[in-house]
């Protein structure tokens, strides 16, 4: 009797991530961040045009890439992974720290805000805040991070972002410090789970909390 073994079939390996690729998402998401700083900051009457024009590049890129750049969803968190359950469920509990231990900091900024202390930039309707949300996540955690992770530790790769985060909020000073301050803990929640949308779900919530 002669057995005749099937084939194995074996998972086909993806392609590195190229450094190239790497080091020119970095620049440009530095780039765009000092331009927008210095030519077009928040404070401006029209900063929705630029906000815009950010917003449909990078949701062109990340179509782009989804379909061209092997592994992008996983490795930019938009799909779960099964091999980081557990690094899920602790970014999960993390998010949801994160958001019980901002309610008394959100109380203080309202009432700076409403006694004129503060002044917020104004978003009218939860739709465009959620979909800027999704930009700001995509640019700074699944780009950004993902990236300086391969370049450097987690500890220095989380703060760096926490710094150009806090930094896309300029000139408001307490925006920036409290948006770099709690994107720290999102930083740490996007490098142990690799899924992006923890850290959104959370930045969508804290951020009505304070701007609604």
């Amino acid at each position: 009797m002669i057995v005749v073994a099937e084939p194995l079939t074996r998972p086909v390996a993806e392609p590195p991530y190229p450094t190239r690729r790497k080091v020119g998402e970095l620049l440009t998401v530095v780039a765009v961040l000092a331009a927008v700083d210095l030519l077009y900051p928040l404070n401006r009457p029209r900063f929705r045009i630029p906000t815009a024009l950010i917003s449909v590049a990078a949701g062109a890129y990340a179509i782009s890439g989804l379909r061209r750049f092997p592994g992008a969803a996983r490795r930019w968190g938009f799909v779960y992974q099964r091999n980081r359950e557990y690094g899920i469920i602790q970014g999960a509990l993390w998010v949801l720290l994160s958001v019980l231990g901002a309610v008394g900091p959100v109380i203080a900024i309202r009432v700076a805000v409403a006694t004129g202390y503060l002044t917020m930039p104004a978003f009218t309707r939860p739709e465009p805040y959620l979909a800027w949300c999704v930009v700001q996540d995509y640019v700074f955690f699944a780009l950004a991070l993902r990236n300086l992770l391969d370049f450097t530790n987690r500890h220095v790769a989380v703060w760096l972002t926490a710094l150009m985060f806090g930094l896309s909020h300029y000139p408001f000073d307490a925006f920036m410090i409290a948006t770099g301050t709690v994107s720290v803990c999102w930083g740490y929640v996007f490098a142990t789970s690799r899924f992006i949308w923890l850290v959104t779900g959370s930045h969508f919530v804290l951020g009505l909390m304070v701007l609604a």
